[in-house]
């Protein structure tokens, strides 16, 4: 059944969070249902962004280029960051790691990111290790960019939530 409402779940140390649309539709097989979006910021346990009372979904964003060198080569940060993944991967079916970042970016040489070989590397480890989709999309300024972004990644959490997969089978 298709909700007619949508609780999206913010974790609290959030400084930045995504934007999300007031309505999204809802498509579960042929059927299309417009559902109202609410927001609640709480202390998630695992990720940054996910549907209330649904697993199926879990994604954790990193900002910017520099926050995932220092969560992923730091060696006093890369040990939380594991745990954090392993929680991830542990709470949902389909976690996903989103970056803000561009693909040019990713593998440029630059003062937040000195060896990018090296980053993409044990990032690709991580995203092994977790089960991990990766989504790269690039960090942009202004609320409808930022919206744009949050109704990708509600899309996301709406095609893995429990009441859409009974469809898909």
């Amino acid at each position: 059944m298709i909700p007619t409402t949508l609780v999206v779940q913010i974790d609290t140390r959030e400084k930045k969070p995504l934007l999300f649309p007031a309505t999204l539709e809802v498509w579960t097989g042929r059927r299309q249902k417009i559902a109202r979006v609410f927001i609640e910021r709480v202390r998630l346990d695992a990720g940054d962004y996910c549907l209330k009372d649904q697993r199926g979904c879990i994604v954790e964003r990193k900002g910017s280029l520099r926050e995932l060198n220092t969560n992923l080569l730091n060696p006093v940060d890369s040990g939380r960051q594991a745990r954090a993944f392993r929680r991830l991967s542990e709470a949902c079916d389909h976690p996903y790691l989103l970056v803000h970042t561009t693909t040019s970016d990713l593998l440029a040489r630059s003062e937040h990111n000195p060896d990018p070989g090296r980053l993409v590397q044990v990032m690709t480890r991580c995203l092994s290790k977790y089960g991990l989709s990766l989504l790269v999309a690039p960090r942009t300024s202004g609320a409808v960019a930022n919206r744009v972004l949050g109704t990708l990644v509600l899309h996301l959490l709406v095609g893995h939530a429990d009441w859409n997969q009974e469809v898909l089978q």
